[in-house]
């Protein structure tokens, strides 16, 4: 626990599911009397990700023990994703003590409503093998390194597409923004347009590469019934507003709550315009991915529901804890007397 935070598992959550299909892969003679289970779960991990592809890289052509090799891919992960939250953090405060002392609030696991997970694993999972690689997009990114973010960025998408749909979102508002805000260079324009039509193509190439065509354009408009979706009830419920528990929705209301008060000091905390309206694309993004999703579950559109985009609001369990750390220490250096205001926000930390 003090290499890996906040600890490690193994052979937990969703190893139980990747693991046999890399064991199958090696040899199919492994489980092969699973068929139910190797069916069930080929879409998700084998055909529509590469996750299975990479592990058998290194444990099946390499040669390298699966134990040793997850808990080394897990610390090499962790150090990327501390990493580039301390250069994303500093990005929007230019506080190198801040950006560091930041790190501390994701030591402990913060639950992310509608999605199952936390932002912080005790395993190694597909989940944290697409969150690093985005977070280090997000983090080249913001500090001027545009092409090179992208290499990340496609790697954690072909692991986990769900993970890093919200960054592909930031990626394109931002991209688009840009691109009408400086449409009288010519040259810029058409990068931009580039910039984005490019992306575009990749990844709806990799989804027609990887899966039969029938799935992705039929099953995509297909319109659920309500017996169909209460068979979906226990197996996804955090896809389903109507299946939330009562901790989600309280969960939701909190860092809704936290998100407004830091909405309202957002311009104040960054005085630069660059990184406020940079900020303020991130905040965007979270709501309108769940917008989507409450209008898609509303018409039962399968296509919608099966993206799971409740996942964007990972962005805003990242978001807030920063900015909540640094509107506290700039209210409390600022109004010292007001020991209750101060004290609210130091217990919120």
């Amino acid at each position: 626990s003090l290499v890996v935070s906040p600890g490690y598992d193994v052979f937990r959550h969703d190893q139980t599911v990747f693991i046999p299909l890399v064991y199958h892969k090696i040899d199919t003679e492994l489980f092969s009397n699973d068929t139910l289970f190797l069916k069930l779960f080929d879409i998700k991990h084998t055909t529509s990700t590469l996750l299975t592809d990479f592990l058998f890289l290194f444990v099946g052509k390499m040669n390298i023990d699966i134990l040793w090799f997850l808990f080394i891919a897990a610390i090499f992960l962790q150090l990327i994703f501390f990493g580039s939250l301390y250069f994303i953090i500093r990005f929007f405060f230019e506080n190198k003590m801040y950006a560091a002392f930041a790190l501390l609030f994701f030591v402990t696991p913060f639950f992310i409503p509608g999605t199952g997970l936390t932002t912080m694993g005790t395993d190694f999972n597909y989940h944290l093998l697409a969150l690093a690689p985005s977070l280090l997009f997000l983090a080249l990114y913001l500090h001027e390194q545009r092409f090179w973010s992208l290499i990340p960025l496609f790697f954690g998408f072909t692991m986990h597409p769900l993970t890093s749909m919200p960054f592909f979102g930031f990626y394109f508002l931002h991209t688009a923004v840009e691109a009408w805000q400086k449409q009288h260079a010519f040259k810029r324009t058409i990068y931009s347009i580039c910039a984005i039509i490019i992306p575009l193509v990749t990844i709806v190439a990799f989804f027609f590469l990887r899966i039969d065509r029938a799935i992705v354009i039929e099953g995509f408009f297909t319109i659920m019934d309500e017996q169909w979706k209460m068979l979906a009830r226990g197996r996804n419920d955090p896809a389903f507003f109507a299946f939330w528990n009562r901790e989600m929705w309280i969960s939701l209301g909190s860092w809704i709550l936290l998100g407004s008060i830091s909405f309202l000091f957002a311009k104040k905390l960054m005085p630069d315009q660059k990184q406020y309206r940079t900020w303020k694309m991130l905040f965007v993004i979270p709501f309108f991915m769940l917008a989507t999703a409450g209008i898609g579950e509303y018409i039962s559109w399968l296509g919608v529901i099966r993206m799971n985009l409740q996942r964007g609001f990972l962005l805003f369990a990242f978001l807030i804890p920063f900015t909540i750390g640094a509107l506290a220490f700039w209210y409390a250096e600022r109004h010292r007397m007001h020991v209750l205001e101060n004290a609210l926000l130091f217990a919120i930390l």
